[in-house]
């Protein structure tokens, strides 16, 4: 217990130090807590798992036979174009309350897409007896697109008629 003023004022300014020095390290800490570290475990395991990464790419190109980077790129790029279509075709259907033909059947198609350039809400199918029941509904101003199904569509609109977009790639 201080004996004066003096050592008072004196044991006020140091506890307030150490009420300073903590505050420093709880704020140090909840820092640290915030961080991710990682122990010398974790970065094994994880050099271990890039290890397996690469020896998996170079089992694949010593796989690849005979074949160097250049053959490789060749074969690739020829996919690529059997990939991408040489011809576009675009068109402009109106769809009405009656199932309409949109785009045929293509066994050739390697991308189509078909936009709702109208006011209603055009449904899809896949024929002739497509609805508004059983339709897939795209919003107007909005569109649909793939690259896989070579099959024929259909639109049907609830009231009116709109006017539709299509476009193929075979």
């Amino acid at each position: 217990m201080p004996e004066d003023v003096g050592e008072a004022e004196e044991e006020k300014l140091r506890l307030g130090r150490y009420s300073l020095q903590i505050l420093a390290q709880e704020d140090t800490l909840k820092a640290l807590q915030q961080k991710d570290f990682a122990n010398q475990e974790t970065l094994a395991l994880i050099l271990l798992q890039l290890d397996i990464t690469l020896s998996a790419l170079r089992d694949a190109l010593m796989g690849a036979g005979d074949r160097d980077f250049t053959t490789l790129e060749t074969d690739t790029e020829a996919i690529l174009a059997r990939l991408q279509g040489d011809t576009g075709a675009h068109a402009t259907v109106s769809v009405g309350t009656s199932a309409t033909s949109i785009l045929a059947a293509n066994a050739s198609r390697k991308e189509w897409l078909i936009y709702n350039n109208g006011a209603a809400i055009l449904y899809l199918g896949s024929s002739s007896g497509v609805t508004t029941a059983n339709g897939i509904p795209i919003v107007p101003q909005r569109a649909a697109s793939g690259r896989i199904y070579k099959g024929a569509f259909w639109g049907i609109v609830s009231a009116g008629s709109i006017d539709v977009r299509r476009w193929e790639v075979t």
